[in-house]
C-alpha cells in the first residue's frame, strides 16, 4: 500500500480515522466478494456485490496508500473514529441488500444488525435469499465480532470507556510505557484465537453432517454471537448434538477474549477460573438454566415439546447462553413459556456476558462492580468514618474507573426508558416494547410478542425500524461513546481542534 504512494511520488499524510476507513473499505469489499463467489456457484447474479464491491475496494487501497496513522491519537478523535467506522460499515453494507430488492428501512436495520452482531432481521424465511445474500447476512456479522473485540481493546482505553484495566497488569503493568505495543501483539493474538474458533467450530459442524452453507453461515453467526441463520424458524428443528456444539461456542464468543489469550500463551485452562468475572457468568447461566426448569416444570410447561428432561434441559439452557450471550438464536418458543421465565430471561439479556467479548448487555463485570459500589454505600450509612475500595479481581479500582462504570450503567438504564417510551409511541404494546428496546439495545435481537425468537422484526413500521437501528448502534457503541458522538459539544471541540 505504501509503495502505490511512493509510485506516484506521494508522501502518506497524518490521517487515523481515514486511514481506518480505507481498512474498512478493504475489509467489506473482500468479503462482498467471498459473497459474490457464493452466487457465482449457485448461478445468481453477480451484481449485488460486485457493483459496490470493486469501487469500495479501490477506495479502500487509495486511502490506506494515501494516509497513515498517526503516532498519537486524542480522545475526541478516536471517538470519531471509532463513529466513522461503523457508519462506514453499516451503510456501505447496505448496498448488497438494496441491489437485491430490499427496501432502505429494511437493508438499514439488516446491515445495522449484522455488523452490531444484534441478530435482529426484517426476514421472516418466507420470501427466498440468494446464496450470496444468506452469506453476506453471516459474514457481516463475524467481521463485527473481531471489530468489537479490536475496538474494545485499542480505542475505547484510549476515549476512556474501558478495555485497558479489564485486562490486568499482564499486557499493561502499572503504566508501562510498552501498553500500545502489547496491546497491539495481543491484538494480533485476538485475531488468529477468533479465527481458531471458528475454523474449529466449523470442522465440528461438518463432521456432524450438517450442510456445507448452513454450517458456515451458523458458524460465523455463533462465533460472533450474531445469531443470523438461513432460515426463519430458528434452531428448532436441530439435532441435540448440534445445539450442544453451539452453546459451547456461543459461551466462548461471551468470554473475555483476553481470558482466551491468556488460556491459549499460558497453556492453562484453569485461567478461566481463577477469573471473577468467568466464575461470575458461569454460576449465572447455571442458576438461570436450572431455576427456570424449575418454573417451567411447577406450571407443566414442556419447553421442548417432547416430554423429555433431557431435551428440556438442553432447550432452556441453549436459549438461555443464547438470549445472555446476545446471540439471539431460539431452539423453541421460549415466549409460551411462564412469565416468570421469559422475565428471567430478559434480565439475564440485559446482564449480558463478558466484557471483551463480542456479547452484548451491560456486561457481568460492570455489574459486578456496580452490586459492590452499591453494598460500600450501605456499609458507609453504617460505619461513616470507615474506608471501603471498590474490588474487582482482588484489585482495588480507581475513583474514575468506578465512577465511568457506574455511569454507564446509569446511563443504559435510563436509554432504555426513553428507548422504551418511543417505542410505545408507534402504538408497540408496553410489554414488547420494553424487551424490543433491551433486545436492539443489548444487542440480542429477538424480544416477545410478534418480534418473537420465530418471527422478526420486518412488519414494524419504517420510522421504528430506524429507531431500533440506532439502538443497536447506540448500544454495541457502550451507551456512553454513542451518546457523546450525538452532542453538539463533541462536534465542536473536534471542529476547533481540526482546525
Amino acid at each position: 500500500m505504501v509503495g502505490l504512494a511512493n509510485l506516484f511520488g506521494l508522501e502518506r499524510k497524518e490521517g487515523s480515522t481515514l486511514n481506518v476507513v480505507g481498512i474498512v473499505l478493504l475489509g467489506v469489499s473482500m468479503l462482498m466478494f467471498a459473497a459474490a463467489a457464493a452466487n457465482a456457484v449457485s448461478g445468481e447474479s453477480l451484481r449485488p456485490f460486485l457493483v459496490p464491491g470493486a469501487p469500495g475496494f479501490v477506495a479502500g487501497v487509495l486511502l490506506v496508500s494515501l494516509f497513515r496513522i498517526s503516532d498519537t491519537v486524542r480522545p475526541v478523535n478516536g471517538l470519531f473514529m471509532l463513529g466513522a467506522v461503523w457508519f462506514v460499515a453499516i451503510f456501505f453494507g447496505t448496498t448488497p441488500y438494496l441491489l437485491s430488492g430490499f427496501s432502505f428501512p429494511d437493508a438499514v436495520f439488516e446491515s445495522t444488525s449484522g455488523f452490531t452482531t444484534c441478530g435482529a432481521t426484517v426476514w421472516d424465511g418466507s420470501a427466498e435469499l440468494s446464496a450470496g445474500i444468506l452469506l453476506w447476512r453471516s459474514l457481516t456479522q463475524w467481521i463485527g465480532g473481531i471489530a468489537i473485540i479490536l475496538i474494545f481493546l485499542f480505542i475505547m482505553p484510549l476515549i476512556g470507556f474501558g478495555g485497558r484495566t479489564m485486562f490486568g497488569n499482564e499486557i499493561h503493568g502499572s503504566g508501562s510505557p510498552n501498553f500500545t505495543a502489547r496491546m497491539k501483539d495481543a491484538g494480533k493474538q485476538f485475531v488468529v484465537i477468533y479465527a481458531g474458533l471458528t475454523t474449529v467450530m466449523l470442522a465440528i459442524m461438518l463432521a456432524l453432517g450438517n450442510d456445507a452453507m448452513d454450517s458456515l453461515c451458523i458458524t460465523l453467526s455463533t462465533v460472533s454471537t450474531g445469531g443470523f441463520l438461513n432460515s426463519g424458524g430458528s434452531m428448532q428443528g436441530c439435532r441435540m448434538v448440534v445445539k450442544w456444539v453451539v452453546v459451547v461456542f456461543m459461551f466462548l464468543g461471551g468470554t473475555n477474549f483476553y481470558l482466551h489469550y491468556k488460556a491459549v500463551t499460558a497453556k492453562d485452562p484453569r485461567t478461566y477460573f481463577k477469573n471473577t468475572e468467568f466464575r461470575t457468568m458461569f454460576l449465572w447461566f447455571g442458576f438461570l438454566v436450572c431455576f427456570i426448569l424449575y418454573l417451567l416444570y411447577d406450571a407443566g410447561v414442556d419447553p421442548s415439546g417432547k416430554g423429555s428432561f433431557v431435551e428440556n434441559f438442553t432447550d432452556v439452557s441453549f436459549n438461555v447462553v443464547s438470549m445472555a450471550t446476545s446471540t439471539g438464536y431460539g431452539s423453541s418458543d421460549y415466549t409460551t413459556w411462564t412469565h416468570g421465565a421469559v422475565v428471567l430471561l430478559f434480565v439475564a439479556v440485559f446482564v449480558g456476558s463478558s466484557a471483551g467479548s463480542t456479547g452484548g448487555g451491560v456486561k457481568i463485570s460492570r455489574i459486578i462492580i456496580v452490586a459492590t459500589y452499591v453494598r460500600n454505600g450501605l456499609r458507609k450509612l453504617v460505619h461513616p468514618h470507615g474506608v471501603f475500595d471498590v474490588k474487582y479481581s482482588g484489585s482495588s479500582l480507581d475513583e474514575g474507573t468506578v465512577n465511568a462504570t457506574v455511569t454507564i450503567f446509569i446511563m443504559f438504564m435510563v436509554t432504555a426508558v426513553v428507548g422504551t417510551m418511543v417505542v410505545m409511541l408507534h402504538g408497540i404494546p408496553i410489554n414488547e416494547a420494553i424487551t424490543t428496546t433491551v433486545a436492539c439495545l443489548a444487542d440480542t435481537g429477538p424480544a416477545t410478542g410478534s418480534f418473537g425468537p420465530l418471527s422478526g422484526y420486518g412488519g414494524a413500521p419504517a420510522s421504528l425500524k430506524f429507531f431500533y437501528s440506532l439502538l443497536m448502534w447506540v448500544g454495541r457503541l457502550e451507551v456512553m461513546a454513542a451518546i457523546a458522538l450525538l452532542t453538539p459539544g463533541f462536534w465542536k471541540e473536534l471542529i476547533t481542534r481540526g482546525r
